[in-house]
C-alpha cells in the first residue's frame, strides 16, 4: 500500500487561495431632502465571518453643505462646502451640533482604510447636514437641494475553508503512517519460530 506524504495531504488543504471580493460602495443622491435639515443614509454591507485584507478606498466625497461617512460608528472622512475649516457637525439625529474641524472640503481624495471592519453587518453611513451655510460660515440657499456624491469601494479575500472531503482526506493519511509506523516496529513472526 502506497502512502502519501502528510506534507503534500496539508500542502493540499492549504493550497486552494482565498477568493478576492470586491463590493462597489458609491452612491449619489441629488436631492436627500428638500433643503435645510439632517439626512442620514445607510449604506452598510456584510462581511463573511472568513474575511481577511479588508480595504476600503474613498476616492470622492462631496456634500451639500457638509457631512461625514462613519463606519462602525466612526467618522472617517467629512466634507463640505467652503472646506477645510471649522464648523458644526450632527452625528446623530437627536444630537447637537459640535464644533468639529474639516480637514478637506469637497471632492478627490485618497482614503484607504484597512481597519475597523468586523464579520457580519458592517454600519457604513453618509451623514448629511444641510445648514444653509458653509463650513466658513458663509451663508447659501437653504431652498436648495441637499446632495452628496460618494465614490467608495470595499475589496476583501474570503479565507478558504477546507471541504469535508479534504479533512477525511487527511484523517485518512494520519491514520494510514499511524498504521505504517506500528507495522514497521513489530517483528513479524512465522509460525515456525
Amino acid at each position: 500500500m502506497k502512502c502519501f506524504p502528510l506534507e503534500l495531504l496539508i500542502a493540499t488543504l492549504v493550497s486552494t487561495g482565498a477568493s478576492a471580493t470586491t463590493i462597489d460602495l458609491s452612491k449619489s443622491v441629488s436631492s436627500a431632502g428638500g433643503g435645510a435639515g439632517f439626512y442620514v443614509v445607510d449604506n452598510s454591507f456584510d462581511l463573511p465571518a472568513n474575511f481577511t485584507n479588508a480595504v476600503l478606498s474613498i476616492t470622492r466625497f462631496v456634500v451639500d453643505d457638509r457631512g461625514a461617512l462613519l463606519l462602525n460608528g466612526v467618522v472617517v472622512d467629512a466634507a463640505g462646502v467652503f472646506g477645510p475649516g471649522g464648523g458644526l457637525l450632527q452625528l446623530t439625529a437627536d444630537g447637537a451640533a459640535v464644533p468639529y474641524t474639516f480637514a478637506d472640503g469637497n471632492g478627490d481624495r485618497r482614503i484607504i482604510l484597512a481597519s475597523g471592519f468586523t464579520p457580519g453587518r458592517n454600519a457604513f453611513s453618509i451623514v448629511v447636514n444641510d445648514t444653509g451655510a458653509g463650513i466658513a460660515g458663509a451663508t447659501l440657499d437653504t431652498a436648495g437641494p441637499t446632495g452628496f456624491v460618494l465614490a467608495a469601494e470595499l475589496a476583501y479575500d474570503v479565507a478558504p475553508v477546507p471541504e469535508p472531503g479534504a479533512w477525511a482526506l487527511l484523517a485518512l493519511g494520519l491514520a494510514s503512517i499511524s498504521v505504517r509506523r506500528v507495522l514497521k516496529q513489530k517483528p513479524i513472526r512465522h509460525p515456525s519460530d
